[in-house]
């Protein structure tokens, strides 16, 4: 059953399929062994994490976490979403993130960076929780306030 609602959720965010709507989906991007997908439907995106109100707009990619293996079982999944907003808008989700942590630089694996700005490595900003994220699907991770953006990565359970 895991194993089965894992690979629905693998196509429907686009792991290693084509897009359904072309016209949700930027060009695919060469990053290795597949076409990486950058997907900006938040309707498709709501099906699979919890996005709070404030969020309108935005930037987001999966893709399988881990080594490839020939083991079979669930792959599990990375997330990473950008979603710029105006001050009113993160001021309205800012209470709902908690405390801020002390700012960091974070690394983004080359994978997901596509969903950055151009030639970005890094996103760098106080560190906030990703409860108002989660639901059953998808647990841990981090938001960063960019400044401009809010950039969360999840990983599914």
């Amino acid at each position: 059953m895991r194993r089965a609602l894992v690979l629905a959720l693998s196509a429907a965010l686009g792991v290693g399929c084509s897009p359904r709507d072309e016209a949700d989906a930027d060009p695919p991007r060469q990053t290795g062994a597949q076409p990486l997908t950058i997907r900006h439907d938040l309707d498709l995106l709501r099906r699979h994490i919890t996005l709070p109100d404030a969020i309108r707009v935005g930037a987001w990619v999966a893709v399988p976490r881990g080594k490839p293996s020939v083991v079979p079982g669930p792959t599990d999944l990375m997330l990473l979403a950008r979603f710029p907003m105006s001050d009113e808008a993160w001021a309205s989700l800012r209470p709902r993130l908690g405390e801020a942590g002390p700012a960091r630089t974070i690394a983004i694996d080359p994978r997901l960076r596509p969903v950055l700005p151009a030639s970005a490595t890094t996103v760098e900003g106080p560190v906030y929780g990703v409860e108002p994220f989660l639901n059953i699907r998808w647990g841990g991770g981090w938001a960063v306030w960019t400044g401009e953006a809010l950039v969360v990565q999840l990983f599914s359970r």
